[in-house]
């Protein structure tokens, strides 16, 4: 069966059994919703009634000179829209491929921002460890696990030594 979209005329056929009956369609070309109705079936041609026998006609007196039959005429033109494969379809939907985007220049700059900061603050971390030892002792364990520790020797013992 073929049905044709009442929006943009795109022309499908579809098998008979996927529209049994009325059915709400989209169009494939413009995303048109629209009813389907199946085809009526033809109707039956009325049987002819039985003729009776017709009455000879009476013969010509004399025969006339044949004129030529007119020419049948022209079949009519039937514009025939092609229907578009799935393939076709897909192309001819799919925008234009547009290049890659580049990253704004402030949303680059704050990363780069955070790299320097979070390096300062290890590099900070690493050589006043001995500050950062003192101050906060569980950290001690920290140190010894990275292998970046020196013993601290507590503030008192320094001063036992130099007795």
């Amino acid at each position: 069966m073929r049905i044709q979209c009442p929006s943009c005329a795109a022309v499908y056929d579809v098998p008979d059994t996927l529209l049994p009956t009325s059915r709400v369609v989209r169009c494939a070309a413009c995303a048109h919703d629209w009813t389907a109705v199946p085809a009526a079936p033809p109707a039956p041609e009325p049987e002819a009634p039985a003729a009776a026998e017709p009455e000879p006609l009476p013969e010509p007196a004399a025969p006339e000179p044949a004129a030529p039959e007119p020419a049948p005429p022209p079949d009519p033109v039937v514009e025939d829209v092609p229907t578009r494969a799935a393939m076709d379809r897909l192309a001819a939907s799919s925008p234009p491929k547009s290049p890659p985007r580049r990253p704004p220049k402030l949303l680059t700059a704050a990363w780069a921002a955070s790299l320097v900061l979070i390096a300062s603050l290890a590099t900070l971390g690493v050589t006043g460890r001995e500050t950062v030892m003192r101050a906060w002792p569980p950290s001690t364990r920290l140190y010894h696990a990275l292998g970046v520790a020196h013993p601290v020797a507590p503030e008192g013992a320094a001063a036992k030594h130099e007795d």
